[in-house]
C-alpha cells in the first residue's frame, strides 16, 4: 500500500512470495520443521514464537505452507524436467519413524539439480514419475535396492554403499584378518578405477581395456571368498558372504565400472 504506483498495483518485494507479508526464510523454516523434522503445526508455531518472536496462528501457518507449495510448484516441475535430461542422476531413499508414523525421503541429484521427495512410496511408480523410462537415457547411480534393478539402460552401483559394508566388517571384527585384507584390496581397486576414470589420455579402447583389467582383479579378489549363505553362519559371516555375492552379481551385470567408461 505504501509503494503502490499510479495504477494501484504494488511492486513485488524480493524474497516475499505473492500475497504474503513474510519473507521466504520464514516459510522455509516453517516447512523444514514441519516436513523434515516432523513436528506438528502447533509446535512449529511455538518454535517460531520462541526463537523468532513471531506470533503465528496455526491456521496462518497452514496457509503459508499451502502458499509455498503453490509458489514452488512450477520450479519443481522444471527441476524434474531437467533431471530427466541429465547425463548422470544419483538417487537414494531412506525411511524413519516418528512415534508410530512412518516417514520416507527419496533424493535425486544431477550436477546442477537436487530434488527431495518426502512421504512418497518407495516403489517403481514413484521412480517412473521422476525418471520416466521413455525419457531418461542417462546413467543412474544407486545402491542395490530391488526398485533400481533392470530399470535403466545404463547403471552404476554406488561404491560408497559397497565400501561401507566392507569397512564396517573390518572395524567390528579386527581379529578377522580376512576382512581387513579384503577391504585393503577392494579400496586399492576402487582408487585405481578412479585414476583410470580421471585419465584424459585414455580413449574408448583404452578405457575398455582398463575396465577388463579391473573386472579381472575383482574376480580374483571375490572368487576365493565366494560361498552361499547358510543358517549355520555367524551374522558377520553372512554379511561378508552377502557382500561378496553382491559384488559378483553387480560385476556380471556390468554396473560397477560404468564411471570409468563414461
Amino acid at each position: 500500500r505504501v509503494f503502490c504506483g499510479p495504477d494501484g498495483q504494488g511492486p513485488r518485494i524480493k524474497g516475499v512470495t505473492p500475497r504474503c507479508e513474510y519473507g521466504l526464510e520464514i516459510l522455509v523454516v516453517l516447512a523444514f520443521v514441519v516436513y523434515v523434522i516432523g513436528v506438528s503445526l502447533d509446535k512449529a508455531c511455538a518454535l517460531l514464537t520462541f526463537f523468532c518472536q513471531l506470533p503465528l496462528p496455526k491456521s496462518q501457518a497452514d496457509a503459508l505452507l499451502r502458499q509455498l507449495a503453490r509458489h514452488w510448484d512450477a520450479e519443481f516441475e522444471t527441476l524434474g524436467a531437467l533431471l530427466t535430461r541429465a547425463a548422470v542422476v544419483y538417487m537414494d531413499e531412506t525411511g524413519w519413524k516418528i512415534g508410530h508414523e512412518g516417514c520416507s525421503l527419496w533424493t535425486f541429484a544431477s550436477q546442477l539439480q537436487r530434488v527431495f521427495l518426502f512421504d512418497c512410496r518407495k516403489d517403481a511408480a514413484t521412480l517412473d514419475t521422476i525418471l520416466p523410462p521413455d525419457v531418461f537415457t542417462g546413467v543412474a547411480v544407486s545402491d542395490d535396492a530391488a526398485v533400481y534393478r533392470d530399470r535403466f539402460a545404463q547403471a552404476q552401483k554406488c561404491w560408497a554403499h559397497l565400501l561401507r559394508k566392507a569397512i564396517r566388517l573390518a572395524l567390528l571384527y579386527p581379529r578377522k584378518q580376512t576382512y581387513q585384507r579384503f577391504l585393503d584390496r577392494l579400496l586399492a581397486l576402487y582408487y585405481d578405477a578412479k585414476a583410470a576414470a580421471a585419465d584424459r589420455r585414455l580413449g574408448d579402447t583404452g578405457r575398455r581395456q582398463r575396465v577388463a583389467e579391473l573386472e579381472g582383479r575383482l574376480c580374483s579378489l571375490c572368487q576365493p571368498q565366494w560361498r552361499a549363505t547358510t543358517p549355520q553362519m555367524q551374522p558377520h559371516e553372512r554379511d561378508f558372504a552377502n557382500l561378496v555375492n553382491e559384488l559378483v552379481q553387480r560385476l556380471l551385470d556390468e554396473e560397477l565400472f560404468t564411471f570409468v567408461l563414461r
